[in-house]
């Protein structure tokens, strides 16, 4: 069954604004992170027709994953904030 593999690699969903715009880039990372921590971003992504099939995420601890390199990843992108990334496995 296709399910029973999982492709895995760091795809983060960037924001863009004017970056003279630093209170405005401010605001959108608070709201985001409150959103994180309170857990409402998981329940908006829950309801979004590209992203409701992952859910619960539990379907997916015990599957096999291959995890792929992004080179395209910015070096600076925050991996390592578990806060920011979706898990779909157990560390």
């Amino acid at each position: 069954m296709l399910d029973d593999f999982l492709l895995h690699y760091d795809f983060p969903m960037y924001f863009f604004v004017n970056k003279k715009n630093t209170r405005l880039a401010n605001q959108i990372e608070f709201g985001l992170r409150k959103a994180l921590k309170d857990g409402s971003w998981l329940e908006w992504m829950k309801q979004q027709p590209m992203m409701a099939p992952l859910f619960p995420l539990t379907k997916w601890q015990d599957k096999r994953y291959y995890r792929l390199a992004n080179p395209t990843l910015p070096s600076k992108t925050p991996i390592n904030d578990d806060l920011l990334w979706l898990k779909l496995y157990k560390k």
